[in-house]
């Protein structure tokens, strides 16, 4: 897998705002998306401060 790829796991259902499961996935399956190498550092750099 690229290094660059986000699994989801769920999503935002569109009327209640609450996490649900993924359309057209059976339990436990998940998509692969693209994640944007910026995205990725910031996640990184928002990780490193948390766990100060």
């Amino acid at each position: 897998m690229a290094q660059d790829v986000y699994r989801v796991r769920e999503q935002i259902h569109s009327s209640t705002l609450r996490p649900a499961k993924l359309k057209h996935r059976k339990l436990g399956e998940f998509r692969e998306v693209p994640l944007p190498r910026s995205v990725r550092e910031a996640i990184e750099r928002y990780e490193a401060n948390v766990a100060l």
